[in-house]
């Protein structure tokens, strides 16, 4: 299995101005974003998290979710809209 990433950006300024979706590694001691297409081990946990820009100042976590499907899903009900490139 691979990492995932989706990006989405907001057509309304609602404190982020963009959202990312992302698979993250989780360990005993820290969780991780994993960048896009890297090799996950077969017994690794993991979960996928959207994330919100606030500009001039960074990222948020605004969620953790069981499938990258069901990140995006929200995300998009948030009033993303996915970037196609």
């Amino acid at each position: 299995m691979k990492s995932q990433s989706a990006y989405y950006t907001l057509p309304q300024n609602k404190g982020y101005d963009s959202l990312e979706v992302h698979t993250v590694l989780v360990t005993n001691d820290f969780c991780e974003a994993l960048p896009p297409n890297e090799e996950i081990p077969d017994d690794a946990t993991v979960c996928w998290s959207i994330y919100g820009h606030i500009p001039n100042e960074g990222f948020e976590c605004c969620g953790d979710f069981v499938s990258f499907e069901s990140a995006c899903s929200t995300a998009e009900k948030l009033g993303g809209i996915k970037k196609t490139s």
